[in-house]
């Protein structure tokens, strides 16, 4: 009997445990976005490759991404809305916002408003 009551609050306490990481796994995290600089558009804006900073890896370097713009892929430029992938331009420094392999939002330059 005392064998299986330890067996039993073993069990107890593995499955606590494993609960308890996976609810750390599910917490919402803010999403940033991807940081780069554009290096090529597609002629008809519908993809673009973007370089950015491998984070946590200081020597691996840049890392070049491709990235789908959809026609829902809201485009802001210097802070003007409603702009098309062509208007995209190589060098740009942009910070994208993905949902699985496709842009949703597409950010270039920042409205920095001094206090």
């Amino acid at each position: 009997m005392r064998t299986f009551m330890t067996a039993i609050s073993v069990l107890m306490m593995a499955l606590l445990a494993v609960g308890s990481v996976e609810a750390k796994g599910t917490r919402a995290r803010k999403d940033k976005g991807i940081h780069g600089t554009i290096v090529s558009v597609s002629a008809d804006g519908g993809s673009m490759v973007l370089k950015s900073k491998v984070k946590g890896n200081k020597g691996a370097g840049d890392e070049q991404k491709t990235i789908t713009i959809n026609p829902s892929t809201t485009i802001e430029i210097n802070g003007v809305t409603g702009k098309h992938g062509t208007d995209l331009l190589a060098g740009m420094n942009v910070k994208v916002k993905m949902s699985g392999n496709f842009a949703t939002n597409i950010v270039v330059g920042k409205n920095k408003t001094r206090k």
